[in-house]
């Protein structure tokens, strides 16, 4: 691709602002384009990268935006690391994922529950049935859960009083 054809795609603004690309997407919603004559796919930030600093090698490193807009490919936005300093951005601007507990995007229970059910639940016959009934979670759930092998404190990325501030 032409570096004219390549910029053609994009909506710029300041050096401020997010240079948008507008063409194809993956499904990971970064901003790819096709390389002439092959099947291979080239990522628009990194292409955008190389054009802005076409002395530095790139091969084996990451094109990192500090923008975090996926779609992003103003140079000023862009900068080269690796994996752990990928990472480390990541973690530093409070991107990761929370998996576990009711920060996972599936969880059916809360904090609040888990703390209820583990101090309420006492192994009389029927109580697991009637708690996954009441709190419509499997019975593989709640044992889980109740072995501490689930649902397990730490980190500090639940609150005392349960989430979203129960």
């Amino acid at each position: 691709m032409s570096e004219e054809r390549f910029w053609s795609k994009v909506r710029k603004g300041n050096q401020a602002v997010c240079w948008t690309w507008m063409g194809a997407l993956n499904s990971s919603g970064y901003g790819v384009l096709g390389v002439i004559g092959t099947t291979k796919l080239v990522l628009a930030h990194r292409y955008a990268y190389q054009q802005a600093h076409p002395q530095e090698m790139i091969d084996g490193k990451i094109v990192m935006h500090s923008c975090d807009n996926r779609r992003c490919v103003n140079p000023d936005h862009l900068s080269v690391g690796d994996s752990q300093a990928n990472v480390q951005d990541m973690y530093n601007k409070g991107r990761q994922a929370r998996k576990g507990g009711d920060g996972h995007g599936r969880a059916v229970l809360t904090w609040a529950d888990v703390r209820h059910i583990r101090a309420t639940y006492s192994g009389k016959y029927g109580e697991l049935q009637s708690l996954c009934r009441v709190y419509k979670v499997t019975k593989s759930t709640l044992m889980a859960l109740l072995a501490g092998r689930t649902w397990v404190e730490e980190l500090g990325l639940q609150s005392e009083g349960g989430p979203r501030g129960a």
